[in-house]
């Protein structure tokens, strides 16, 4: 089985891993969202978690329960 961890920074030189109760191994992919300022990540069964800092993350209802692979953001329009 794959596990991961989520690791977090200010300055891409110094990481802290915070204390979390997320089941990291179903997250697949993450990505940052520029205009709403939260991170992204997606993963096993359609899992969607959005966090502002990295460190707090809330699950949100997802449309699926199949696998999300990766995600992205982009402006509409």
């Amino acid at each position: 089985a794959n596990s991961g961890t989520i690791a977090i920074t200010t300055d891409f030189t110094n990481w802290s891993v915070p204390t979390s109760s997320l089941n990291t191994t179903s997250f697949i992919g993450v990505t940052y969202n520029t205009r709403s300022n939260e991170y992204i990540a997606v993963g096993n069964a359609g899992t969607i978690f959005v966090s502002t800092n990295g460190r707090n993350w809330q699950q949100v209802t997802s449309p699926t329960t199949q696998p999300l692979f990766s995600v992205t953001c982009g402006i509409p329009g």
